[in-house]
């Protein structure tokens, strides 16, 4: 009896109206997993009268929302729901259902196991003394990764976590404190520490040969260091790693890519149809910042490739025409730096929220000289090294990203998300300035209304994609004007754009003048006949729908083929107005809209804790 999030919020409103049953009903819930296609069916007993709504939502092993619908119950109190794991974390996943009128929450596990046999290696270098451990956990990307290291004596000298990349490719590196004669063992697991995997290596002192000692299944990936000159390769794409010269006063590290190294590059590049070089540049001890000198013809000429620069400090990716809106005839020099910001200049309260958690000052120097970058139609996609702890593992969509202005006055980040597998806070950003990691937890005093809508608001809140009406009240209930709609997508997927051309209806003065620009730039909206917005107006639910699919398109997300048969299960298809019926069904095709014969409701007003909730699911599409 499964439904849609999506299409059941405004029937979740009526929870509270409903009177108590005499006696409180109970659930009961069973989980079953299939892993060979990934798919999870979930069925129990409500004890509540037929049609009355029941509340299902998965959680994986990282505690982090895996699933989450809402659903009737048949004429025997029964429900079920059925749905393909988002992706395959080993250990246990939690499920959680309630329901309407039911007091106490039914819970339910359910084992995820590897799906391979995960493998180790150790690797030993006599002449740097580091140990180099890889392999696969049989799982997928984002599983945790324990890997513990013993010497002769069997004392525990190094032990770390991460989480596992592609494939369940795992790797550290670990220079040894001091050398002793015998054999090191390598422990390495996943979430269930008794499934562990072992691999050994030798140190013999005084031995001459100072070959690499290793033992663990030779196929196992060792990913090899920087060479000392500069060299591209392809094993990783198309990757060239710079050598740094620091100055010891300033703690500035400066790489250059000369013009023989970027026209060689880029022949490449283009003949192998990529579309990004990386530029990789190696570690100092003790810089402060890292500079890269670009030719200036790669800006000129704009090629049809980014630059993804990687440091210690960061990682940029560029677009050729980031800088398409500055004159650049009679530059001779372009650097990209990326720098340690500090949090003594900024506000108490917002000291309080960054913590010791990095900032990065990025800028943009023509001829030695710092020019603004503030360019709509370039976003640059910025990665900061991050490992969560703590409080910070459990509650990870509430770690954010704030820009500080040179005035010290910070602005959320709406696109910035904590990536656990690659540990990495990751944001798009159209203009340079100082960013800062920061945790936020955002709630209102009138979500108990809309529990359903509780953990979205919050999410989206705490990254400054949604304001409530105060600092206390969201007001959950009211509906959601075309502009305010439009203002939230734009924020949501971080899109932005040179707006000129606009709407008859709107203003430049107005607050949303510029969210409707870009998405009139971009496609998104159209108006109407009148040349029109009619911003003011209460979004419908198909308008609401037929924007997200637009935007997920722009996006390059692709949704799949569908066609108006895919409506076929909605009892009010017909009320879908014509210029609606391809994007709805895209929506309820790639599962974003899912239901079982319910209505659709097209023409209803769409309220600010739905939008909420499908800003929610589509921000993690």
């Amino acid at each position: 009896m499964k439904q849609s999030t999506v299409l059941l919020l405004v029937l979740l409103l009526c929870f509270s109206m409903v009177s108590p049953a005499a006696a409180a009903p109970s659930s009961a819930v069973n989980a079953s997993y299939d892993s060979s296609s990934g798919q999870v069916q979930i069925t129990g007993s409500m004890g509540t009268a037929p049609g009355s709504l029941v509340t299902v939502q998965v959680r994986n092993p990282n505690d982090v929302l895996d699933y989450l619908d809402q659903g009737t119950v048949g004429p025997d109190g029964r429900y079920s729901f059925v749905y393909t794991l988002k992706q395959r974390v080993n250990g246990n996943y939690l499920v959680k259902v309630s329901g309407e009128n039911v007091t106490s929450i039914a819970t339910e596990a359910f084992y995820v196991s590897p799906l391979e046999a995960p493998s180790v290696s150790a690797v030993f270098d006599y002449g740097t003394r580091s140990v180099i451990i890889s392999g696969t956990s049989g799982t997928i990307e984002g599983n945790p990764v324990h890997v513990e290291l013993r010497n002769p004596n069997q004392v525990v000298e190094y032990s770390d976590q991460s989480a596992t990349g592609a494939k369940g490719a795992y790797y550290f590196k670990y220079t040894l404190s001091q050398l002793l004669n015998g054999i090191y063992t390598v422990k390495v697991w996943g979430q269930d520490s008794s499934l562990s995997q072992s691999a050994t290596f030798a140190v013999q002192l005084g031995d001459s040969s100072r070959r690499p000692s290793s033992s663990g299944p030779a196929s196992a990936p060792v990913i090899p260091q920087l060479p000392p000159n500069p060299e591209i390769s392809t094993e990783k794409g198309l990757t060239l790693p710079l050598k740094v010269q620091l100055d010891p006063l300033s703690g500035a590290a400066l790489a250059q890519l000369t013009d023989e190294l970027y026209n060689d590059a880029l022949k490449k590049a283009q003949s192998g149809e990529q579309r990004s070089i990386t530029l990789e540049l190696e570690k100092a001890e003790g810089a402060q910042s890292y500079e890269l000198s670009i030719p200036v013809a790669y800006f000129i000429s704009k090629p049809n490739m980014d630059f993804i620069i990687v440091t210690e400090l960061g990682t940029i990716r560029i677009p050729s025409h980031m800088l398409s809106n500055r004159s650049l005839n009679e530059a001779q020099k372009i650097g990209l730096r990326i720098g340690k910001g500090t949090a003594n200049t900024l506000p108490e309260s917002v000291q309080k929220e960054v913590g010791d958690r990095p900032i990065v000052q990025l800028d943009i120097r023509v001829d030695g000289q710092i020019v603004p970058f503030d360019n709509p139609d370039a976003a640059v996609l910025v990665a900061i090294p991050y490992r969560a702890a703590g409080e910070e593992l459990t509650q990870a969509e509430h770690l954010t990203v704030w820009h500080i202005d040179p005035q010290g006055s910070i602005e959320p980040v709406p696109t910035a998300q904590y990536v656990a597998s690659k540990e990495q806070i990751m944001f798009k950003t159209t203009r340079f300035s100082s960013f800062a990691a920061a945790y936020v937890f955002k709630s209102f005093e009138d979500l108990e209304t809309v529990p359903w809508a509780k953990e979205a608001i919050e999410v989206m809140a705490s990254k400054g994609v949604i304001t409530g009406i105060s600092e206390k009240e969201f007001d959950p209930g009211t509906r959601v004007t075309r502009a305010d709609f439009m203002l939230l997508l734009t924020r949501a997927m971080g899109f932005n754009a040179s707006a000129s051309a606009q709407f008859h209806d709107v203003n430049q003065d107005d607050y949303y003048h510029h969210a409707v620009g870009v998405a009139k730039a971009l496609g998104l909206a159209e108006g109407r006949e009148d040349g029109k917005f009619y911003p003011r107006e209460p979004i419908s639910r198909q308008d609401m729908m037929v924007l997200i699919s637009r935007a997920l398109h722009k996006a390059g997300k692709t949704l799949p083929q569908s066609s108006e048969e895919d409506l076929a299960a909605f009892a009010d298809r017909t009320q879908v107005s014509s210029y609606a019926i391809s994007d709805l069904a895209a929506m309820v095709k790639a599962g974003v809209v899912e239901g079982d014969g319910s209505r659709l409701n097209p023409l209803a007003n769409a309220t600010r804790a739905e939008a909420a909730v499908l800003l929610y699911r589509i921000y993690h599409q």
